[in-house]
Order: structure tokens, then sequence, then C-alpha cells
């Protein structure tokens, strides 16, 4: 009986250490292009690969104002917005003829502030009588049946009280 030296498993491990290697650099040479010189791509060189640009991304704004940043356009947009409702609540608020110098709290307040026209009463007054009131002349000169306190409250105040 002949003794086994332990060549034969030793030649056995480095054949499949080869085949390995050999499988090995035919799947790197197939997925790694820039390490097999005869590898021809018309999107890669040798060094570097070749990126195609990605589009820009702008955003635009209701003024006509572009950004990249999309927090930026929405700041844009919230202003363009506070601006437009402003506008139109001061144009309401200078269509009304009772009003004047009427203005907006700056951005971003919320509250239309305004001054009433003051009606100024004839310089005579008509001798008091019983001094009951039945009602009240306010600065704006709009009429009210209010007799009390908080009486044209909403038209500047009371210009003149009215009693029997």
């Amino acid at each position: 009986m002949k003794k086994s030296s332990g060549l034969g498993f030793v030649r056995y491990l480095i054949g499949f250490a080869i085949i390995a290697m050999i499988f090995g650099a035919a799947n790197n040479s197939s997925t790694k292009p820039f390490h097999n010189p005869t590898y021809r791509n018309k999107n890669y060189s040798y060094a570097t690969p070749v990126h195609k640009a990605q589009p820009e991304v702008t955003y635009t704004c209701s003024d006509g104002t572009k950004y990249e940043s999309y927090s930026d356009y929405l700041s844009c947009e919230n202003l363009y917005n506070w601006k437009a409702t402003r506008d139109k609540s001061l144009a309401e608020c200078n269509a009304d003829s009772s009003k004047f110098n009427c203005w907006y709290d700056e951005y971003p307040g919320t509250t239309l502030h305004w001054e009433y026209y003051t009606y100024t009463a004839p310089s005579y007054q008509a001798p008091s009588s019983s001094g009951v009131r039945y009602g009240a002349i306010c600065r704006d000169g709009t009429q009210s049946s209010a007799t009390g306190r908080g009486a044209c409250s909403h038209h500047g105040g009371v210009s003149m009280w009215l009693t029997y």
C-alpha cells in the first residue's frame, strides 16, 4: 500500500483557484469596461464615464420670477398672493365713500385700517328740550337710533345727540 503525500489535494486546490481567477476576470471585464483595454463603447472613455447633463428644474412664480429652490418659489408665491389680497382689500376700502386713508399692515400683517370722514355739525344747535335722547348723528354723517354708550362706535363716534 502506498502512502499518500497530500500533494494531490494541494494540486486540486491550486487548479480550483486558477479556474476561479479566470472566471472572476471574465466577470470583471464584462461589468467594468475601464479595466479592459479592448472594451470600447461610445458612452465611456478609458478613464471616466461620460455623464449626461440633467435638465435644470426651475419654478416660475406668479410674478414671472424663476427660482431653482422650491422654498424660494413658495415664499414668492405667498408674498404675491398676500399683495393681491391687500390690493383688493384697499380698493374696496377706498371705494367706500365714508372711509379714507385706507392702509394695510405690512407683510405678513392681516389687518386693514381706515379713517372716517368727519361730519361737521351746524354751528347752531336747537334749544334743548327735555334732554331725552332719541338718537345721534355720527361723525361720518350717518344717523343712529342708539341713545347710549357705544352709539356710532363703527362710524367715528357721536358728533351730536338728538334730543326731544
